[in-house]
């Protein structure tokens, strides 16, 4: 859904609901790129790859682009 700037500010001023659910998404962002810098300034891409990989059986057939829609 996408809401005018005044009507979003608005919502967010005045309905305490709407403003959890908007601050809750954003921290759920935040907190997913925050892993995400960790992992690729902190972890090889060896251990990132090897651990996205296990589980997934012998042959794994997905794209990059499916992963990241499975991640999110």
């Amino acid at each position: 859904m996408v809401l005018p700037k005044p009507v979003f500010d608005e919502l967010l001023a005045t309905h305490a609901p709407f403003r959890q659910y908007v601050f809750s998404l954003f921290a759920e962002r935040l907190t997913e790129l925050m892993a995400l810098v960790e992992a690729v300034a902190f972890h090889k891409l060896d251990r990132r790859l090897a651990g996205a990989l296990l589980g997934h059986g012998r042959l794994v057939a997905i794209t990059h682009q499916q992963a990241r829609r499975r991640s999110r």
